[in-house]
């Protein structure tokens, strides 16, 4: 039971995980499409609970700068 509850946990925090990178990924496009402004999708990133549970305002900057070199 155990270790099935910590898979299951497993399962539910890459997930989270992916979300948090979609959300990134999005915020980005719109940048790319002219919709918002980077620093904009900088402050929306790092309101966001989901993304802050897995990177630092420091870390947001620098994936969101490097997203849009590319």
């Amino acid at each position: 039971y155990k270790r099935k509850g910590f898979a299951l946990m497993g399962r539910v925090k890459e997930w989270a995980f992916d979300e948090a990178e979609k959300l990134i990924d999005d915020t980005v496009r719109k940048v790319k499409d002219g919709i918002i402004t980077q620093g904009e999708a900088i402050e929306t990133v790092k309101e966001n609970s989901l993304v802050k549970t897995f990177f630092n305002d420091d870390e947001i900057e620098l994936m969101i700068e490097h997203d849009l070199e590319y």
